[in-house]
């Protein structure tokens, strides 16, 4: 007779959407959306759609109580998730960003961001008039910042939104927004009578799939910054996280990480590249120090080619070269070679180009009517 010795193991180590004390997410954690450990050990607010946020403590500016009814849920990030919320007391819609338990920001709702807008099927700006705006709508809010001593410290392709259209908020296009949004619930896999449901988690997790309100990409204006988590009041801060394709080089040095304004402008050059082309310009750190090691015409010819992924600025290339030293301005090596008043006169250069253009157009139309 042979005996069979079971080597000892170690205990597997419980599922990942296993929260303790009997308690499992039917999904997996952390697929697009926030993970359980948020509201177990983050103190999230635990919400889900159809829920009324009100209460004595419950405020707007000037002391007066707000009530907002839950949509449906925009998104998440690390520090909180975002909602859709009808103002049940001013009847309007708002973003309700909940931070924690203890904060609710109601903010104005935007549409799909940079990041997103492939999903949603929405093609880069294809004409001089969309570009422009685009630039020069987001280089102002960029220059607003830092004019009034503020870092946004995390500029990136997900951090910047277009508008909402004029019919997003209409019943049928909300209902096709959250039409993707998966509700991973919580059960009770211990046998016996489940208990009641720990108060700090949800009864399920919205998993929102590129979930958008639909955007309104004619009116550029309308584009905004999100995300001001990693903002900064001063000159620098050490120690800086952003998203690595639009890192600044000073942002990539183990030795002295830093975030600045300056900073801050390479990550708008790579943004606008993003926003232009829908790819990054970066997408490596090879990538980063391959530009980092070409010589200041090199780095000209590098932008210029690859913006010829956009339709528009690859039939009309005095135009494109324009664009690309915006961007040029923005994407120098030397943080103090990186200069709002540069940029800003470059910008203002593209605007004097489209409306001489669209003199001629006009001219060109009278003289030649149809």
């Amino acid at each position: 007779m042979v005996q069979t010795i079971l080597l000892s193991r170690t205990p597997s180590p419980p599922p990942p959407n296993y929260v303790g004390n009997g308690w499992r997410l039917r999904g997996l954690n952390g697929y697009h959306s926030e993970t359980i450990e948020k509201y177990v050990h983050n103190f999230w607010c635990p919400i889900v759609v159809g829920d009324v946020l009100c209460g004595d403590n419950l405020l707007q500016p000037g002391q007066e109580p707000c009530s907002f009814r839950i949509l449906g849920k925009l998104g998440f990030g690390a520090y909180s998730t975002v909602w859709l919320g009808w103002d049940t007391i001013f009847h309007r819609h708002l973003a309700i960003k909940n931070k924690r338990l203890y904060l609710c920001l109601g903010l104005n709702p935007l549409g799909s961001t940079l990041r997103s807008r492939e999903y949603s099927e929405l093609d880069p700006p294809s004409d001089s008039t969309t570009i422009t705006t685009f630039m020069r709508t987001l280089f102002k809010k960029v220059e607003a910042l830092h004019r009034n001593g503020i870092c946004h410290g995390d500029l990136s392709a997900a951090n910047v939104a277009f508008g909402v259209s004029q019919n997003a908020l209409t019943p049928s296009a909300l209902q096709r927004t959250f039409s993707y949004g998966l509700k991973a619930y919580f059960v009770y896999i211990k046998p016996g009578e489940p208990p009641k449901r720990p108060q700090y988690l949800p009864e399920y997790i919205v998993q929102t799939i590129n979930t958008a309100l639909m955007s309104d990409m004619n009116d550029m204006t309308k584009v905004e910054i999100l995300d001001f988590g990693n903002a900064f009041e001063g000159c620098s801060r050490e120690g800086a996280k952003g998203t690595r394709a639009f890192l600044a080089p000073e942002m990539r040095d183990k030795t002295r990480c830093y975030a600045s304004p300056k900073s801050d402008l390479w990550s708008l050059g790579c943004v606008i590249f993003y926003a232009l082309t829908g790819a990054d310009l970066f997408p490596s750190d090879k990538d980063a120090e391959g530009y980092r090691a070409t010589a200041s015409e090199g780095q000209l010819e590098k932008i210029d080619a690859a913006l010829r992924r956009n339709y528009y600025l690859s039939s009309h290339p005095t135009y494109r070269r324009k664009v690309t030293l915006v961007i040029r301005s923005l994407l120098q090596i030397d943080p103090f070679k990186r200069s709002l008043e540069k940029t800003s006169r470059l910008i203002e250069n593209l605007e004097n180009d489209f409306h001489t253009n669209g003199e001629e157009i006009i001219r060109s139309s009278q003289k030649n009517p149809m």
